[in-house]
């Protein structure tokens, strides 16, 4: 036999202990069917040689694709820097993501239930977000009662930003954020700024 096929087979066997022990048992089994000319024996071990066989290409080619399903991932998180204050979106995820849409939501107060989320701020369009790139957001509209003008473009001021903070300390500060993948598929996430700290309160694929 070819030594360059033995090195390659001892390497996969050494790299997963099962495999080595389940070999060993089915070379057993071999010869003592062998051995005792026992058919049955030896159509047993085929059969479960067969369904393991099944089974590790079965499971490898799911790691496969939850793989791929990783590497195709975005995952667009929110910053916030000090001295000035200001709003970025970050992307900690494997892929680039595209097409990021971020809110600030209206504080969701408990006596109120309402499925309709009241926007406060709506950021303009951040159209690609490579992996680890971070990026300020711009103003796109405003429905504060607290703002009297705002300039479309323009990054949210140090100071409302501390104000705002300040509003929403007893319900916490809402973002709703929406990207995409290269592939287009859709994801949706709602973060809560809370203690000086961002907190990721729903995350899923739409």
């Amino acid at each position: 036999m070819d030594k360059r096929i033995l090195h390659r087979s001892f390497g996969l066997i050494s790299k997963n202990p099962n495999r080595l022990i389940w070999v060993s048992i089915v070379v057993i089994l071999l010869l003592v069917g062998l051995f005792l000319k026992r058919s049955d024996i030896i159509l047993a071990i085929m059969a479960l040689a067969i369904f393991n066989y099944t089974y590790e290409t079965h499971k490898m080619q799911k790691e496969i694709v939850d793989q791929r399903k990783l590497e195709s991932t975005p995952f667009v998180c929110m910053l916030m820097e000090k001295k000035p204050h200001k709003f970025l979106v970050t992307n900690v995820g494997q892929a680039a993501a595209i097409k990021i849409d971020v809110k600030i939501l209206k504080p969701r107060i408990k006596e109120v239930s309402s499925s309709i989320e009241e926007v406060l701020v709506s950021f303009k369009t951040v159209e690609v977000l490579a992996r680890g790139e971070e990026k300020e957001l711009r103003i796109e509209s405003m429905n504060d009662p607290e703002v009297s003008s705002f300039a479309v473009g323009s990054i949210l001021d140090s100071a409302y930003i501390q104000d705002l903070i300040k509003r929403s300390q007893l319900h916490g500060l809402r973002f709703e954020l929406k990207f995409r993948n290269i592939l287009s598929e859709s994801y949706h996430s709602e973060v809560s700024f809370e203690q000086d700290e961002f907190y990721i309160k729903d995350f899923r694929k739409e």
